[in-house]
C-alpha cells in the first residue's frame, strides 16, 4: 500500500495510533485536526489514496466532510473510525459514500484490514 492517507481527527492520540498504524502498512499518513483543514490541503494539491475521519470533528462534522469530498468529485475511500456509535449516522455515512464505519477504540487488524481492502494493490 502506498500514498497518502489523511487522518482527520481532532483527538492527538487516537490520530497518533492510527498514523502508526497506516505507516507500517507502507503509506504516508498526514493528520489534521479538521475538516476544513483537509479540504484546504486538498485545495492545494494534496492529492491522498484515502481519508480515515473522526465523526464529531470541530467545525465540519464527518458527514459533511464526506459531502464536500462527493461534491469536489473526489472517488476515494473514506473510512469513519470514531467514537460516535449513532446508528443513523452511521446509516448516513455509508449511503453517502463511506467506504466503512468503525467504532474506537482502534482496533489495528480490524483497521488494517478494511484499508487493504480499499486500496489498490501496488
Amino acid at each position: 500500500m502506498a500514498g497518502i492517507v489523511y487522518v482527520v481527527d481532532p483527538a492527538a492520540a487516537d490520530a497518533a495510533a492510527v498514523q502508526s498504524l497506516v505507516e507500517r502498512l507502507g503509506s504516508v499518513a498526514v493528520v489534521v485536526p479538521s475538516a476544513e483543514e483537509l479540504l484546504a490541503r486538498l485545495a492545494a494539491g494534496g492529492v491522498p489514496v484515502a481519508v480515515i475521519t473522526e465523526m464529531n470533528l470541530p467545525g465540519m462534522d464527518g458527514l459533511a466532510l464526506l459531502a464536500a469530498l462527493k461534491e469536489r468529485q473526489l472517488k476515494l475511500p473514506v473510512i469513519f473510525l470514531t467514537r460516535d456509535s449513532e446508528v443513523n449516522r452511521a446509516v448516513l455515512a455509508l449511503r453517502g459514500g463511506a467506504r466503512d464505519y468503525l467504532p474506537k477504540p482502534l482496533v489495528e487488524q480490524q483497521l488494517a484490514k478494511r484499508l487493504r481492502q480499499a486500496l489498490p494493490p501496488r
